[in-house]
């Protein structure tokens, strides 16, 4: 464990956020992404024990047709890849992501009270992580199924009028001979542009539950509500900053297709090589560091939101006051040397006391 000053939150700009989210990940680097490394090597052996019923079979008769027994063979080996690509879709959701998940939020948020730890550290921690973040990490599964199910309702019904829409639009390219190609490709574009700005939108609010489970006593639904209640009053904050992240991501796709596409093409053999070691490094170090940069990032953002919020007693530092003691100690003497002087030189000073009861009349006989 490895001790540094503890980051002092304060309400942020979004240059801030991003600021103080690389100054956590400074902080023993190397140690973020090892372990995220070792979660990429355990994600790839899933996938590869998936996909080895049917990648047997094909090596095994690569230079031949299959017979017709062999083609049941295929067809088999393809059944049990569905069967076991199921079976490790559970196992990542349900045993590598609240273990990896919950270790790396509880990191990030270690490093803003100031200790970063190692590999072996994390390591360690990461048996108790899932039982901490399993009956969690199951309800943000499910309320991320519950949103992802009403958007995709919404998409259904956008994507038909957007289809309806551009085959009326397309009307004028027939008329004209130009094909469906113009009048149907910009309008698709742009709905799956929608689409993905609304996943974004919506995933947001379930962005702070980790965080709040880490740094909260909440867990399962009531960190999921605490997270929409968060998020809500902070909405634009929040939103902004995980589309530019998400555009971030996929501008680095779009390079790799582009050099994916130029070493196809390329008619030099080293040209290839260079293109295609460039677009592997590229796809290496994105997996490698987005994962940490993202929770890195959430951390910061639930921070600042709860700073904004709620103030900074729950950090354990002292609220500001509105005035100091010593202020009003100053005060006092001015305020009675005015009163002096308001008191007439023959009138006597008259005394602070309670005041009296009126005197009451006799009764008239």
């Amino acid at each position: 464990m490895r001790e540094y000053e503890p980051i002092h939150i304060r309400p942020l700009t979004l240059r801030g956020v991003f600021g103080i989210t690389w100054k956590v990940l400074r902080r023993r680097t190397g140690a973020l992404l090892g372990y995220n490394a070792l979660y990429i090597l355990v994600v790839l052996l899933i996938v590869g024990l998936c996909a080895l019923p049917t990648l047997l079979p094909l090596v095994q008769h690569a230079n031949e047709l299959p017979p017709k027994m062999e083609a049941f063979r295929v067809l088999g080996g393809s059944l049990m890849t569905v069967l076991l690509t199921l079976l490790g879709s559970l196992v990542l959701m349900l045993l590598v992501t609240p273990i990896t998940a919950g270790t790396l939020y509880g990191e990030m948020s270690a490093r803003i009270y100031g200790s970063a730890s190692s590999v072996g550290q994390m390591l360690k921690r990461s048996k108790y992580s899932l039982k901490r973040f399993f009956t969690t990490s199951l309800c943000y599964t499910l309320a991320a199924f519950a949103i992802l199910f009403v958007l995709n309702i919404i998409t259904s019904v956008m994507v038909t009028f957007g289809a309806v829409f551009a085959a009326l639009g397309s009307i004028p390219s027939l008329a004209a001979g130009s094909g469906l190609e113009a009048g149907l490709l910009v309008p698709f574009i742009l709905i799956m542009l929608l689409v993905a700005v609304l996943e974004v939108a919506c995933i947001s609010f379930l962005a702070f539950v980790y965080p709040i489970v880490v740094n909260e006593p909440a867990k399962n639904f009531a960190a999921i509500k605490r997270s929409f209640q968060l998020v809500w009053k902070r909405f634009g904050r929040v939103f902004g900053c995980q589309l530019i992240v998400t555009g971030i991501v996929l501008l680095v796709f779009l390079l790799l297709i582009v050099g994916i596409v130029l070493a196809v093409f390329a008619r030099s053999m080293v040209a290839i090589v260079v293109l295609g070691t460039l677009v592997v490094l590229l796809y290496l170090g994105l997996l490698l560091f987005i994962g940490p940069y993202q929770y890195a990032l959430t951390t910061v953002l639930y921070f600042d939101t709860r700073t904004r919020l709620e103030g900074t007693a729950w950090l354990g530092e002292p609220e500001p006051q509105p005035a100091q003691p010593e202020e009003a100690a100053q005060a006092q003497p001015e305020e009675s040397a005015q009163q002096e002087e308001s008191v007439q030189p023959g009138e006597p000073q008259r005394e602070l006391s309670a005041p009296q009861p009126p005197e009451q009349e006799p009764p008239q006989v």
